[in-house]
């Protein structure tokens, strides 16, 4: 970030507090939050491999800011980050083959706090864990800043969705198919009943459910083909997406 404000000579501490908000959509005027972001995640297993697929359903005018950045820190591990906001990342996957991603979830503006956001949480994930059991101990210890989802999914084929709250986090495990094909799916809701009661949106920002069964039912059939059934689930043949 000190290399971005240094280059543009931007006060460092103004561009901070404007990537920290990030994800917190608060719209003071209106009093109510009316970012939406309609994305879907997901991971499975198929054969001994771990595969993981995301579409970012954003306005088209940030495919031009929009770019995958290979980050080598000093002091972490290195990861390739895609993202439409400079330094935060929607996803990403690091040296030891570790991808963690972000959904947004309206979150109710009482439980928008101090902490990190989700497209932080997704850097830290990246830069200092190797598993997904080392992930989720790091959440476990974040301070959160408001509702969101993050999948993380390791090439050992473990996956979960960590769904996130300033007072709350619960892990949702994924399923497993009638052919033995593990799988997880997140999109633009906290599913659990542990977590409901976080979720402002009102249980379907941007078509999320139909996403979901989209996704639900394309990978609950999958047990041969993963790459062309992928392509196929982020490209609607399967079902309404984006």
């Amino acid at each position: 970030m000190r290399g971005i404000t240094d280059t543009i000579s931007y006060p460092h501490d103004k561009f901070l507090a404007w990537l920290m908000c990030m994800g917190c959509c608060l719209d003071i005027d209106k009093n109510n939050c009316t970012e939406v972001r309609g994305c879907t995640a997901f991971a499975f297993s198929c054969n001994g491999i771990t595969y993981y697929a995301r579409n970012n359903d954003l306005p088209p005018f940030l495919k031009a800011i929009s770019k995958s950045v290979l980050y080598k820190p000093t002091n972490g591990y290195k990861f390739i980050l895609n993202t439409s906001s400079f330094t935060n990342g929607e996803e990403g996957i690091n040296e030891y083959g570790l991808t963690a991603a972000m959904t947004f979830v309206v979150p109710k503006i009482s439980e928008i706090k101090a902490g990190i956001n989700s497209v932080f949480l997704v850097r830290y994930i990246l830069e200092k864990c190797k598993t997904v059991k080392e992930s989720i101990l790091a959440l476990q210890s974040l301070p959160v800043s408001s509702s969101c989802n993050i999948l993380i999914a390791d090439k050992s084929g473990e996956m979960v969705v960590m769904e996130c709250n300033p007072y709350k986090k619960f892990i949702r495990y994924p399923e497993t198919n009638r052919f033995g094909n593990k799988f997880i799916i997140t999109v633009n809701q906290l599913l659990s009943p542990e977590m409901i009661e976080h979720d402002a949106s009102g249980k379907n920002t941007y078509f999320s459910k139909e996403r979901y069964a989209t996704a639900d039912n394309a990978l609950s059939n999958l047990h041969n083909s993963p790459i062309e059934q992928t392509k196929n689930i982020l490209g609607g043949e399967c079902g309404f997406m984006c």
